[in-house]
């Protein structure tokens, strides 16, 4: 679960029954390139929204090499 969508300074990605050893999120622009990426190491990890400009972004969660889920993040 992504929350909260839309957003303005952060999102939190909050994720269980899961083991964290090698979950990760990977943020994209709507072309495609990656700007921010992170180690998910709890149930709840904060992504910081504030320094990208208004637009729709795309979250990737992996575990590994292998796509889990994901999510349409709107950044007002």
């Amino acid at each position: 679960v992504v929350f909260p969508n839309p957003t303005v300074l952060n999102v939190t990605l909050k994720i269980t029954n899961s083991d964290f050893e090698n979950l990760n999120y990977q943020l994209f622009d709507l072309l495609g390139k990656l700007i921010n990426e992170g180690k998910v190491t709890n149930e709840e990890t904060i992504i910081d929204m504030e320094r990208h400009p208004t637009s729709t972004f795309i979250l990737k969660v992996n575990d590994g090499e292998k796509q889990l889920k994901t999510f349409k993040i709107i950044k007002n």
